[in-house]
């Protein structure tokens, strides 16, 4: 039996993968910041680890001992704050 902090773990990895399934590594592209600096070589190596995380079912989280689930959600939030930072760059300092 699950006790209710596991349950909400369990349901902030789902969560976090999910986003993860589903981001649009297009929007990593900044062309704004000129060739130098639009990011496009990140497209293909993002794509990639998207299809890492696709490749996991989020339905079997359950079989998932709770420590591996932190784990997997701790790596997937990672992963989104990177795209994040990405698509948050600036080349001034404000």
């Amino acid at each position: 039996m699950l006790t209710e902090e596991e349950r909400k773990e369990y349901a902030e990895t789902v969560e976090s993968f999910e986003r993860m399934q589903q981001f649009d590594v297009n929007s990593l592209v900044r062309n704004e910041l000129g060739v130098d600096f639009n990011f496009q070589d990140v497209v293909e190596p993002a794509n990639r680890l998207i299809m890492l995380y696709k490749q996991l079912s989020v339905s079997t989280f359950n079989d998932f001992p709770i420590e591996h689930v932190r784990n997997l959600k701790n790596r997937a939030n990672s992963d989104y704050n990177l795209f994040t930072q990405i698509i948050q760059f600036q080349t001034k300092q404000k």
